[in-house]
C-alpha cells in the first residue's frame, strides 16, 4: 500500500579555485560539504581597462574564454545602495584574476574573478564535471575540504589540464546535502505484492528510522546516484552499475526495501549550468532519480504521479 523514497536536496553549494580551499576551510560558515565535484571551466580574467567605479556601483568587464568562443560579460557590483562608491579604491593582481575592492576606513571587500561571476553575472557558468567525490568519515567529522587536501585525483586533473594546453580553468564545486524522506499511499487498487501484516512492518521499520539525519548510507547513495549520471571521465567505479544489491555502501536502502532514490541540485544557486561528456545539459528541475526495486509489479513512486 505504501512506498517511500529518499530524495536528498542541495541546501547549500559554493565553487571556488582549488587555491582558495584553505581559505574556504578556515572561514567556512558552518556547511558541511559532504559531496565535491572537480570541473572544468572556462579561462576567466578580469578586463583591466574596463573598470569604471560610478556613485551607485563598480562596472567591470569579465572575459570569458572556453578555447573555442571568447565573450565579455559585463558585471556590475554594488557594496551597498547607501554608499558613494567613488570613495573606493580598486586594486587587480597582475593576473587579472583577483581583485581587491576598499576605501581609507578599511571597508570593501576582497575576491577573484569566479566568486565575482558566479555571483553577479547574468548568464550561468557553462562547467564540466570531471569527477566527483565525497567525505563522511567517522560521525561525520570529516568534510569534502578535508579530503581535497593533497587529493591525488585533483592533482591528476590539474596535470592534464595543463599539459593538454587547452585555454579552461579548473574549479571545485562543494554541496551540501538535506535528506528528505517521500511516501505515497494506495488505498484505491487493492492490489498488493505483499500481505498487509508484512507491509505494516515495513512502514513501521521505516517510519521509526526515517533519513532525516545526514549519514554515509546517505552520502554514499547521493554520491553513486551522481556519478551513475553524470558518467564523469575521472570516475572509475558506480559509472555503469547503481543502482546495485549488492553494494553495502547504500544497503540500509534495500533492507528497508525503499522504492526510489532522488537527488536535487540547485545550480541556479551558485549560478552553473552543469554537464559532462555524458550528459550535454542539467539544469534545476531535472531531478536525478533512480528506481531501487526491480519488481515489474511495483511501479516507480515518481511515476505514480506522472
Amino acid at each position: 500500500m505504501e512506498e517511500f523514497a529518499l530524495h536528498t536536496f542541495t541546501s547549500y553549494g559554493m565553487i571556488c579555485y582549488p587555491n582558495k580551499l584553505k581559505e574556504i576551510k578556515k572561514n567556512k560558515n558552518n556547511c558541511n560539504y559532504h559531496i565535491y565535484m572537480i570541473n572544468q571551466i572556462p579561462k576567466l580574467t578580469i578586463i583591466r581597462d574596463s573598470i569604471v567605479i560610478e556613485r551607485e556601483k563598480i562596472n567591470l568587464d569579465i572575459k570569458v574564454d572556453d578555447g573555442e568562443i571568447s565573450s565579455i560579460e559585463s558585471i556590475s557590483i554594488c557594496l551597498d545602495y547607501r554608499i558613494n562608491h567613488n570613495e573606493f579604491n580598486v586594486i587587480l593582481d597582475e593576473n587579472e584574476k583577483d581583485i581587491v575592492i576598499k576605501n581609507d576606513l578599511g571597508g570593501g571587500l576582497s575576491s577573484n574573478v569566479l566568486a565575482l561571476y558566479s555571483k553577479y553575472s547574468t548568464i550561468r557558468l557553462q562547467t564540466k564535471v570531471l569527477y566527483i567525490g565525497q567525505a563522511y568519515g567517522k560521525n561525520g567529522k570529516r568534510t569534502a575540504l578535508d579530503r581535497l587536501t593533497n587529493h591525488e585525483k585533483m592533482i591528476e586533473i590539474l596535470g592534464d589540464t595543463l599539459y593538454s594546453g587547452k585555454t579552461s580553468d579548473i574549479a571545485i564545486t562543494l554541496w551540501e546535502f538535506t535528506p528528505r524522506l517521500i511516501a505515497s499511499i494506495d488505498g484505491i487498487s487493492k492490489k498488493y505484492v505483499v500481505s498487509p501484516e508484512d507491509d505494516e512492518e515495513r512502514v513501521e521499520n521505516i517510519l521509526t528510522e526515517p533519513p532525516l539525519i545526514i549519514d554515509n548510507q546517505i552520502i554514499n547513495i547521493t554520491e553513486a546516484a551522481l556519478i551513475n549520471y553524470f558518467k564523469p571521465t575521472y570516475n572509475e567505479k558506480l559509472k555503469d552499475n547503481f543502482p546495485d544489491v549488492k553494494h553495502k555502501g547504500y544497503k540500509y536502502y534495500y533492507e528497508y526495501d525503499y522504492n526510489s532514490i532522488c537527488v536535487e541540485l540547485d545550480v541556479s544557486a551558485i549560478n552553473l549550468i552543469l554537464s559532462s561528456e555524458k550528459i550535454p545539459y542539467h539544469n534545476e528541475w531535472n531531478f536525478i532519480e533512480y528506481n531501487l526495486d526491480n519488481d515489474k509489479k511495483r511501479k516507480d513512486l515518481f511515476e505514480i504521479f506522472e
